[in-house]
């Protein structure tokens, strides 16, 4: 069974906040220039994400969802919340929502924060939980979840 991933979720996010932009102009929440306002969130949310993912890979991690996890990172970005990767992500469907400018592009924006925390993470903790035990639960007590 195929299961969904969440960077192709987020492009799924991208395009359906293009859409719907472009489809449903209005109403407008930030306009210009102050919708430029979310470049540099966009920005800032796509580079811990990236961060995030070479750190995975530098400590020679696994970094797909739906595997078993093999060791419990807790440097960088994972020092400050434990889904940096997925915060990165939600950080840049906010600054692609201001970026649009229309409050439509905030439905497809709040439904993959929503997927996010209560499929992604719960999912992944879960299994973090079964293969880290206390070492897990210790992280959990020191780092939030988000930030």
């Amino acid at each position: 069974m195929h299961r969904l991933l969440p960077p192709r979720l987020l492009i799924l996010t991208v395009l359906a906040m293009m859409a719907l932009r472009v489809a449903l102009p209005g109403p407008v929440f930030i306009s210009a220039p102050w919708n430029w306002l979310g470049l540099p969130v966009l920005c800032a949310g796509l580079a811990l994400a990236i961060v995030a993912s070479r750190l995975f890979e530098t400590v020679g991690t696994n970094i797909m969802t739906f595997d078993k996890p093999d060791l419990l990172v807790t440097s960088g970005p994972f020092s400050f919340s434990r889904n940096p990767m997925y915060l990165g992500m939600g950080i840049v469907v906010v600054g692609l929502a201001l970026l649009l400018g229309s409050a439509w592009p905030l439905l497809p924006a709040a439904a993959f924060w929503i997927a996010l925390d209560r499929w992604y993470v719960r999912f992944e903790e879960e299994k973090m939980l079964q293969a880290f035990g206390e070492d897990y639960e210790a992280y959990k007590r020191t780092v939030r979840r988000w930030i």
